[in-house]
């Protein structure tokens, strides 16, 4: 038996469908960081909250891509309480700069507060239009 770890890289934490990424990177609200780019979409669901990565190959070859996905990985998983559930974090590496875990962590912990700050705002839109919609009046004929 596999003890499992506390933060766990699991399968309902990862952005997996395209058109998950899609509907991150074109309806959700951007917050441009030194190192990095967040995208952030709220879900319907009440699950965990989930990250996604992006890296192009402007970043550099694919050592330094890969190297880039395991710090934000990494960064993500040190920082359970960094989004409430139900948001969808899309994070985009800016340059090739070479940055490490605790850079990341401490960039992420500097912008706290806005980060939850939207991410809360992002889910009161979501129940809002959510209710809008579910409570219209019926149609008479």
């Amino acid at each position: 038996m596999v003890a499992q770890r506390a933060h766990a890289w699991t399968k309902d934490r990862r952005i997996r469908r395209r058109r998950d990424y899609l509907a991150t990177q074109s309806a959700g609200s951007r917050i441009v960081l030194g190192s990095c780019i967040l995208l952030l979409r709220a879900r319907p669901d009440a699950g965990p909250a989930r990250l996604g990565i992006t890296v192009t190959r402007k970043f550099g070859d694919a050592v330094r891509r890969n190297r880039a996905k395991r710090v934000v990985r990494e960064a993500f998983r040190q920082l359970p309480g960094l989004l409430p559930d139900g948001i969808d974090l899309v994070v985009i590496p800016k340059s090739a700069q070479e940055f490490s875990t605790a850079e990341l962590l401490q960039e992420w912990r500097g912008a706290g507060r806005l980060i939850t700050a939207r991410a809360d705002s992002l889910r009161r839109e979501l129940a809002k239009s959510a209710g809008a919609t579910q409570t219209a009046p019926p149609r008479s004929r």
